[in-house]
């Protein structure tokens, strides 16, 4: 690890990389926040520089109450094969925010779509959580790109696009709320509850006056998509 915090209790952390600024790790995460007790846990990160990983996570939190990560730099994992390439990765956590004008991206590659740990570890950011409620948002202007640009489980999930997403979206919660609002470009699937083997009750709301280059399965609850002509 170059940046590695952890704690037994709760965790308080912020971390600011500034213009210029570098974090590089060649064999683990380039940051990573692990707290033992979700209740508390807070994990903020501003990057205007670079945070990159050769073989690893580029950014990971684990057991976050609140994770927010504002990026206008690059964030990127150079791993392409394996269960940890993601460039932005949370675990356990219960509300996750990422707010990307810069570059996050991975070189992974999906290996087994019917694996949990290949399917998370092949997104550019994704958010694993065994919370009940919890929650994902993602603003993008920028560029986010992997075999899947977004993986989420979370219970609640909002995406707002207008830059560049290149890579599907999978949202893989049984009773998952989606809302995804896109004027830019999608070049890749979207799905909802793609690995499901019981029914499910995942509702969806798709505004879309951009582009999306692949195909919309939604879930089974009721959807709601608006694509003006």
């Amino acid at each position: 690890h170059t940046v590695f915090f952890s704690a037994n209790d709760s965790l308080r952390l912020n971390v600011s990389v500034g213009e210029g600024g570098t974090i590089h790790s060649f064999n683990q995460e380039a940051v990573f926040a692990n707290a033992s007790t979700l209740s508390g846990s807070r994990f903020s990160l501003s990057n205007n520089g670079e945070i990159t990983s050769n073989n690893d996570v580029a950014v990971r939190g684990f057991n976050m109450e609140r994770a927010e990560v504002f990026n206008a730099g690059l964030i990127a994992s150079n791993l392409n094969d394996g269960d940890r390439a993601n460039g932005v990765r949370f675990q356990a956590s219960a509300n996750v925010n990422v707010v990307n004008a810069g570059t996050i991206q991975t070189n992974s590659i999906l290996r087994n779509a019917s694996v949990l740990e290949d399917v998370y570890a092949a997104g550019a950011v994704a958010s694993h959580s065994t919370e009940s409620n919890a929650r994902f948002t993602l603003s993008n202007t920028g560029f986010i790109g992997g075999a899947l640009s977004v993986y989420s489980d979370a219970f609640l999930n909002t995406v707002v696009n207008s830059g560049t997403l290149d890579g599907s979206l999978w949202f893989d919660n049984l009773a998952a709320k989606v809302r995804l609002d896109n004027t830019g470009s999608i070049f890749g699937s979207i799905s909802i509850v793609p690995t499901a083997t019981t029914p499910d009750t995942a509702e969806s709301t798709v505004f879309n006056s951009g582009t999306i280059h692949g195909n919309v399965t939604l879930g089974s609850g009721s959807d709601v998509v608006v694509a003006p002509e």
